[in-house]
């Protein structure tokens, strides 16, 4: 065979195909691990005839295969050699349309699988996300309020121990493991046929990120159900609760009894609960219900009695929760900590599984590997091959990131990135504008005010204006003698 290979390229923008006019050198790729955006940059030369615009559609195929495809995020315009304008193109793939679609939803007892098909249907129905999702984890309570689509796929894939990914053919990818080999290793001693050169090879081991115990720190749940006695003075309708009240698990509202009797053998009578600043009370039986300010009223003064009131009900517990890696602390013999802030995050086993799946990531030092060959075909999400006699490597990597650089006649410079992924600009920009983005506040009743902006036309037609002739002494341009003389005459 001939080494190294070489591709077969063909380029289109909005449709339009500019293969030939992209100037040799410029079209760089950049595929990276799962999760993240893949990117593009090319110029192409002399295209003011067909000028791309941003949000064209990209798709780049070698020999029918694609090997990119998205859209244009930034075009620059630059005099080319030729006199016309030059395109400076900057694309990224599908998966930033998942930036694009903020979700508020909430989900009990289902699976991850059911959750996502439901969120991509009605948010983001242009991606399949059915055909290559896996189910991997039932959650109990998950609560996505005014999150990227982006952020709620990394969250399940985090509660899941999965990861996903988004095609060239805008389909979903949700999976716990897919393990697939590139089709040659990389090596010292290559036979150019399974195995191939490389060189500018540079082994880092980066042990800062190492965190073996980690707090999660989440939003409120709801307490199990809780009975509590409350005192009574005999000079006040009204007693405040310990907690902001809610009803049972079982429903049917708060519970409220009131001791009828003594302290030692108390008469519970059952009252009905309503609703403070909105009902009224006139009978015995009743109270009022005013949740802020943890207050039941009644129309008589509760009993002078220790348990003159008991409440069946449940209230808000912050979710705090802590995991640890032991191997790690055996291993450093010290704990490293770390947080996760997520008020999203409202049921214990949900954060103790973000939690394990951090410290599955994080507990231990990892390795970065970054070395250039020639040979087009790696992607990244592959397992490679890597031996080097000098620094006894003979092991299987994972391929994180690899950045395509097409010469003339389809030569590629490949830059690859094996063990831990190094976020670029993009990643460090995706991040930087999420985080920005304030908290919003989860409420039940709240209710969407959406307004359109709506364009309107209106068709004029002009006619043909009807003209009165006028009496005589005065005529305007008709002709004849009356005409008025603008030279010599003057109104009177």
């Amino acid at each position: 065979m001939t080494y190294p290979d070489t591709l077969t390229l063909a380029v289109t923008v909005g449709g339009t195909t500019f293969t030939t006019k992209i100037i040799p050198g410029s079209l760089n790729i950049t595929n990276v691990l799962t999760r993240q955006i893949d990117t593009c940059t090319f110029t192409i030369e002399g295209a003011s005839a067909t000028p791309p615009s941003d949000w064209d559609e990209i798709i780049i195929t070698d020999a029918g295969t694609r090997i990119f495809a998205g859209y244009v995020v930034n075009v620059e315009e630059v005099l080319g050699a030729d006199l016309d304008i030059d395109y400076r193109i900057s694309g990224s793939d599908y998966a930033i349309l998942l930036e694009k679609a903020f979700v508020r939803e909430e989900f009990t007892n289902q699976t991850d699988a059911q959750i996502l098909n439901s969120l991509f249907t009605d948010y983001l129905s242009e991606i399949n996300a059915t055909t290559y999702v896996s189910t991997t984890n039932t959650i109990p309570k998950i609560r996505f309020n005014r999150v990227s689509l982006r952020q709620a796929l990394d969250l399940l894939a985090d509660l899941g121990n999965a990861d996903w990914y988004i095609d060239y053919n805008k389909n979903l990818h949700f999976f716990v493991n897919e393990e697939n080999f590139a089709s040659f290793s990389l090596s010292d001693a290559p036979d150019l046929s399974a195995s191939f050169p490389y060189d500018g090879l540079m082994i880092t081991r980066d042990g800062s990120g190492v965190i073996n115990r980690i707090e999660i720190v989440g939003g409120d749940y709801l307490s199990e159900d809780q009975t509590f006695y409350l005192e009574g003075t005999g000079q006040d309708n009204r007693i405040i609760m310990p907690f902001n009240m809610y009803e049972p698990e079982a429903g049917g509202g708060l519970k409220v009894y009131r001791n009828d009797n003594t302290e030692a053998s108390p008469t519970w009578t059952q009252l009905t609960v309503k609703v403070g600043y909105i009902d009224t009370i006139s009978l015995t039986t009743e109270v009022l219900h005013y949740f802020q300010e943890r207050v039941i009223e009644q129309v008589n003064n509760w009993p002078n009695l220790p348990n003159a009131v008991k409440v069946v009900g449940r209230y808000d517990v912050p979710l705090r929760s802590r995991v640890r890696d032991e191997a790690s602390y055996t291993h450093y013999g010290r704990w490293m900590d770390g947080v996760i802030v997520d008020a999203e995050i409202v049921d214990k086993s949900v954060a103790k599984m973000r939690g394990r799946v951090q410290l599955a990531q994080s507990a231990m030092a990892k390795t970065a590997i970054e070395l250039i060959c020639q040979q087009p075909g790696l992607r990244s999400g592959e397992k490679i091959r890597l031996v080097n006699s000098l620094h006894g490597i003979d092991e299987d990597y994972l391929i994180q990131k690899v950045t395509t650089t097409v010469s003339a006649g389809g030569l590629t410079v490949n830059n690859v990135s094996l063990g831990v992924y190094s976020g670029d600009l993009v990643d460090l920009i995706v991040s930087l504008a999420r985080n920005a983005r304030p908290k919003s506040i989860w409420r039940d009743d709240e209710v969407l005010d959406e307004i359109f902006n709506q364009a309107e036309t209106m068709a004029l037609t002009e006619g043909t204006p009807t003209v009165a002739n006028t009496a005589a002494p005065y005529t305007w341009g008709v002709g004849g003698s009356n005409d008025f003389n603008w030279g010599f005459g003057k109104w009177s």
